[in-house]
């Protein structure tokens, strides 16, 4: 499922999970050869009942992530996140609404997750009041840098499956 949010700024965000449906083409565009893969990916939603409904989505990724996502694969299930525009000039000639998807990221799925899980902690810690690690510093901009954190022994010998 892919979700939507408004920024203060107007765009709007796409975040989610999706598979992809067809094959990435990766190619060069422009005077400067800007490397860009786009692919098609299917989203369910959530719809009434025990029914499902499907979305169809234009992805785009741009520069140097282009050549990551030309790794994927028809049929592979992915998380991207990126701004999200309807393509009026297809929606005019099609009479069908077609959302076009500037990914910033697409990674596979099961990353996605763990990265959402860890967010979600990470909110809620902070909703809790709960207190910055002792090795953290946080930067003039008010984020927290854990690059120098310990890893907790009981999570060094953990193998992923990446």
């Amino acid at each position: 499922m892919i979700g939507f949010l408004q920024t203060t700024w107007k765009k709007v965000v796409a975040i989610g999970v999706g598979h992809i449906t067809s094959d990435p083409i990766y190619n060069t565009v422009g005077q400067n050869d800007v490397p860009l893969c786009k692919f098609f990916v299917q989203s369910d939603q959530r719809g009434k009942g025990a029914e499902k409904e499907y979305e169809s989505y234009v992805v785009n990724v741009w520069k140097d992530n282009a050549g990551y996502a030309s790794n994927f694969e028809k049929g592979d299930f992915v998380f991207l996140c990126g701004e999200c525009k309807v393509d009026d000039f297809y929606t005019k000639k099609h009479g069908k609404t077609e959302y076009l998807i500037n990914a910033d990221f697409v990674i596979p799925a099961n990353i996605g997750a763990i990265v959402m899980q860890l967010q979600q902690v990470i909110n809620l810690l902070n909703s809790q009041g709960a207190e910055q690690p002792q090795n953290a510093a946080s930067d003039q901009n008010g984020f927290t840098d854990y690059s120098s954190m310990e890893i907790p022994p009981e999570f060094q010998d953990i193998e992923t499956d990446i």
